[in-house]
């Protein structure tokens, strides 16, 4: 456990810890809570990732500001600060590594601000087990502001990491009185951020045998992806059964390029004991594959680990990759890799 003592993001700072297994965490004023029982809204099963297709009460009930909700990652225990007053200045920022934030329009006319998960909203059940979270604030209309914390810089930049947890929060709400702020238009709900594909599409060089772009991961144990589409992969001559060694950072890996698979081949005990069988006496090696019928990987491959000493240090972040070619050889095709997978 962290032995830090968090002072709040900034003084007046409220701390809520809410017991959530949901994905979506809903602010709206305790007073409202009859008209948004009474609206229809389907607070349960109405939103959708297409805006067009999430419950037009619900739709109706943000756009006036009645509520505001926002999607979460995974279903963790809500841990967030709520402040009044204006956005987190750079120096706020400075402790932690935040996502784009997101604002929205709330009314909160008692000043009574309740902070609600699946698991305590009185909506669909009147007398849910688990408590929100209260916060008293100026009565008013807010421009509220989403500052959500960014996991993987977090790791990236060593401001967590195994054996030391963050004693802050997970989000930090700043309630900006509108008259300060200038009122966005709210949708449903705040979706959860996804990376910008502009950042690394067709962002690379190919020089001889070598290719310069980007790589990355999700997380440290998952698939590193290499943003290398269909033109690049001709340019470079890079075929099935082709070995090339990838650079990122500090980290080196020797992978055997497949080509285009059925990514079930990858169920086959008898099919991965066969591509490991490739990787020698190497510490850091993988096989490459397109998913097949998959448009996504158009713009990148992705290859597992099969052999690893070390952990991938580079989450959720686009790094500089060198991608050279190697002259062995293997007999990877279609026909062989279904052969030793059946």
């Amino acid at each position: 456990m962290s032995d830090v003592t968090w002072p709040g993001i900034r003084p007046g700072a409220h701390r809520l810890d809410v017991y959530n297994e949901g994905l979506i965490v809903y602010l709206f004023d305790e007073s409202s809570l009859e008209h948004l029982k009474n609206s229809g809204a389907d607070f349960q099963g109405g939103f959708a990732e297409d805006e067009a297709e999430v419950d037009k009460k619900l739709r109706k009930l943000a756009k006036e500001g009645w509520y505001v909700a926002y999607a979460l990652f995974q279903d963790d225990e809500v841990a967030a600060e709520v402040v009044v007053g204006a956005p987190l200045t750079k120096k706020e920022l400075a402790v932690a590594r935040w996502l784009k934030p997101q604002k929205a329009f709330l009314k909160l006319p008692s000043g009574k601000l309740r902070v609600d998960t699946p698991n305590t909203l009185p909506i669909h059940d009147d007398e849910p087990q688990d408590e929100p979270g209260l916060v008293t604030v100026p009565p008013g209309d807010y421009v509220l502001t989403l500052y959500r914390a960014d996991w993987n810089e977090m790791q990236n930049d060593g401001l967590v990491a195994d054996g030391k947890l963050w004693p802050g929060p997970q989000e930090v709400i700043v309630l900006t009185p509108a008259a300060e702020a200038k009122t966005p238009k709210n949708k449903s709900y705040l979706r959860f951020p996804k990376p910008d594909e502009a950042v690394w599409q067709g962002k690379y060089e190919i020089q001889g045998d070598t290719f310069h772009g980007l790589a990355m991961t999700h997380y440290w144990w998952d698939n590193i992806n290499v943003n290398m589409d269909r033109a690049a992969e001709e340019q470079l001559g890079l075929r099935p059964g082709m070995m090339f060694r990838l650079s990122v950072g500090e980290h080196v890996f020797e992978v055997l390029h497949l080509g285009d698979v059925d990514v079930t081949l990858f169920n086959s005990i008898e099919f991965l004991n066969w591509a490991r069988s490739f990787a020698g006496g190497r510490k850091e090696y993988g096989v490459s594959f397109r998913s097949r019928g998959d448009a996504r990987f158009d713009h990148y491959f992705t290859f597992p680990r099969l052999v690893s000493t070390t952990k991938f240090s580079i989450h959720e972040r686009w790094m500089p990759a060198v991608l050279t070619l190697l002259p062995e050889r293997h007999d990877v095709s279609e026909a062989t890799c279904r052969e030793i997978a059946s």
